[in-house]
């Protein structure tokens, strides 16, 4: 799947098992895919589609007490960190890789101020950096993530804030150490529409300006088509489809994938004269499998209703459509009826 281009994440086969009462669970099976550099990649899927639990293990953020095993190999920048110790790791977070949590409220100490707070990643990304030195970088960082007054934030406690500073902030954090890969969790779930195009605005600002590739993970599609160069679509911890966002969202393939784009609301009617029109708004039937049962087959199988039984695959796996799109079913040759006028490269 790698087109040839320099990869800063590289994703083979890794699946992430848990320990649960009464035995083992796989939360991420077998998935692939590769980040490359100053490349712009979103995951999306419902909660418990394995998104979170997907940057989890790349960041090596699960508890000891809930891992069983990774299996697979994550690489950061040519090292695979499966095969690192865990103070080497440490070492390259914040500097190779870094993280923009969901919730930037509960990303920063409440009991200090930003100034403080962004001053000790920076010094922790660069041991040699006096305080003088890290306070200087800390307020040029903070003016660079568009925050129009940096001493006052400067000396700000996170409840002093509103949301949209907040995640600025906790953004200014994770680029202390110029990282070549910036891992997003929902960066925008949190804010107004408002504010989510703001600080979309500013993760394509600091790709652009700095050649930082981004890793997103959503449940909006939204999000998708106006910030991703590519998209993955995750659905209980697999891969399902992965393309341009061109190829997936306007010649999607997988049912989940065309589920998920027929839940986004259709607000073209308020363009008409007839405001009082109303849409129904669609829905994926069925519920996201448990993963502590044992799963066999395609695991989106029990919530399709209108795919021939003969186009079912027993065992799913990752089919190439074109070089870039990707999917794990055999139901797209049911679409293609309907999208193969617009893939190029359908054979």
């Amino acid at each position: 799947m790698n087109n040839g281009s320099t990869n800063i994440l590289e994703i083979e086969n890794l699946t992430t098992t848990l320990r649960i009462p009464g035995g083992k669970v796989s939360v991420v099976e077998g998935i692939s895919f590769n980040v490359k550099a100053g490349e712009k990649l979103v995951i999306v899927g419902e909660s418990g589609s394995g998104k979170s639990m997907t940057i989890n293990s790349i960041l090596q953020m699960v508890p000891d007490s809930l891992i069983d095993s990774y299996k697979g190999i994550i690489k950061i920048d040519g090292e695979n960190i499966l095969e690192m110790s865990k103070r080497k790791f440490k070492d390259i977070r914040g500097k190779k890789i870094s993280l923009v949590a969901q919730n930037a409220m509960t990303s920063l100490d409440p009991s200090y101020k930003i100034g403080k707070q962004v001053m000790e990643i920076y010094r922790h990304n660069h041991k040699k950096a006096s305080k003088e030195e890290a306070k200087k970088e800390t307020l040029i960082l903070l003016d660079k993530m568009g925050i129009k007054n940096p001493e006052h934030v400067f000396h700000s406690y996170p409840h002093e804030l509103s949301g949209g500073l907040r995640q600025r902030v906790v953004i200014a954090m994770a680029l202390t150490g110029n990282p070549k890969l910036i891992i997003a969790d929902e960066p925008t779930s949190a804010l107004d529409p408002t504010l989510q195009l703001q600080i979309l605005d500013l993760l394509n600002e600091i790709n652009q300006k700095f050649g930082t590739s981004i890793l997103m993970i959503t449940h909006d599609f939204g999000v998708v088509s106006y910030f991703a160069d590519r998209v993955i679509v995750m659905y209980a911890g697999e891969i399902l489809e992965m393309g341009t966002v061109d190829e997936v969202i306007n010649y999607p393939l997988h049912p989940y994938t065309k589920g998920l784009l027929k839940c986004i609301p259709d607000l073209s009617w308020l363009d008409k004269e007839d405001k009082i029109e109303k849409r129904k708004l669609s829905s994926i039937s069925g519920e996201v499998p448990n993963l502590a049962k044992k799963l066999t087959g395609c695991r989106f199988a029990p919530r399709v209703s209108d795919i021939p039984e003969d186009y079912h695959e027993s065992s799913p796996k990752m089919h190439k459509i074109t070089d870039t799109h990707w999917v794990r079913c055999t139901c797209y040759q049911y679409y293609l009826k309907d999208s193969i006028a617009g893939l190029e490269g359908v054979k």
